[in-house]
């Protein structure tokens, strides 16, 4: 019986931030978004770890990309406000009545902080985890037993929706459910098959 959802973030409750960034940058810099978001990712690790900033990983992608610009005027992009999935938003909040509700990113401190500051999280998760400030992403096995032990759950009494399917398949090693997420009614279908009350 399920008695927790944990839900990602960037994909499920917003637009992924690698797709933003190639979009924003494409429309200012005429770059194809394609390079933009291969050189994001090569520093989206350290930068979710918190070992580097937004300012950082900027910096390193307009050289790699010979990118003439004042890197600061670029800098909001990390710090603006993302377009919400309203939808993921309103089921969360209903299961939030019935079940543990969980967040678990791969983010950065710049959104963390823009997330606490313009979000009321607790009206939708009981708890928040994100890996700039629990040091864990979710390409570790470590950051599963992690958040089971916070929950207070068994691993097959929690769900977890993501977007990613190594995400998915490493929390499915530990036992928990997993859910790829592609659309609103995808999820509302696999909840259903996970007798899971939406």
């Amino acid at each position: 019986m399920i008695k927790a959802i944990i839900f990602d973030w960037f994909g499920v409750c917003t637009e992924d931030f690698g797709k933003v960034l190639g979009r924003r940058l494409y429309k200012k810099l005429g770059i194809n978004n394609e390079l933009i978001i291969k050189s994001f990712i090569r520093y989206e690790l350290s930068l979710t770890l918190g070992k580097i900033n937004s300012k950082d990983v900027l910096s390193n992608m307009f050289e790699e990309l010979s990118i003439s610009k004042n890197v600061n005027d670029y800098l909001h992009i990390f710090k603006d406000k993302p377009k919400l999935n309203r939808e993921v938003f309103k089921l969360t909040r209903k299961l939030k009545n019935k079940y543990k509700t969980a967040l678990l990113s791969d983010n950065f401190d710049d959104m963390t902080t823009t997330i606490r500051k313009n979000i009321n999280l607790r009206k939708y998760f009981d708890y928040a985890f994100f890996s700039n400030e629990v040091g864990l992403v979710k390409r570790e096995n470590k950051i599963y037993k992690f958040v089971i032990k916070e929950l207070k759950c068994k691993p097959n009494e929690c769900a977890f929706v993501d977007d990613n399917k190594g995400n998915i398949k490493r929390a499915e090693k530990f036992g928990i459910k997993g859910i790829l997420f592609t659309n609103i009614r995808q999820l509302r279908r696999d909840f259903i098959k996970l007798n899971v009350r939406v």
